[in-house]
């Protein structure tokens, strides 16, 4: 959603000059949810870790990569992107991860994630039994 209102903020304009810009209320956006989009990013690269063979930054620039092709294809992308940015900007900090999965558009770049399965843990006992065998 972040990538989404950045690409707005470059790219779309308001008809009404007395109206706020993109650009302000996407820096609103940012003031607003600054610390949770750091815990975002925070816990995406160590996904990314986790995962082993994903970079974050090139996943970060293929998300916006994508949103730049879409705001050139999708005559609604403006008008979306302003919703969702009036949305975000009236919604709760601890709200807001909520707003970005039902505001979310789907993408090849946006893969629902699997739960992480817990790496299995051999016990002592199970250890010397392989061990003695």
């Amino acid at each position: 959603m972040q990538q989404e209102f950045n690409v707005a903020a470059l790219n779309c304009r308001t008809v009404d000059q007395t109206d706020p810009n993109f650009s302000s209320r996407y820096n609103d956006f940012v003031g607003k949810f600054g610390g949770k989009l750091q815990e975002n990013a925070a816990a995406l690269r160590q996904h990314f870790a986790r995962a082993g063979g994903g970079n974050f930054d090139v996943w970060m620039t293929r998300v916006a990569n994508d949103a730049g092709q879409r705001v050139m294809a999708d005559p609604n992308f403006c008008q979306q992107a302003w919703d969702n940015l009036d949305k975000a900007l009236t919604t709760e900090p601890q709200d807001i991860e909520a707003l970005a999965v039902s505001a979310g558009t789907s993408h090849p770049y946006l893969a629902t994630c699997e739960q992480a399965k817990p790496k299995a843990t051999k016990t002592k006992a199970a250890a010397k039994k392989k061990k003695s065998a």
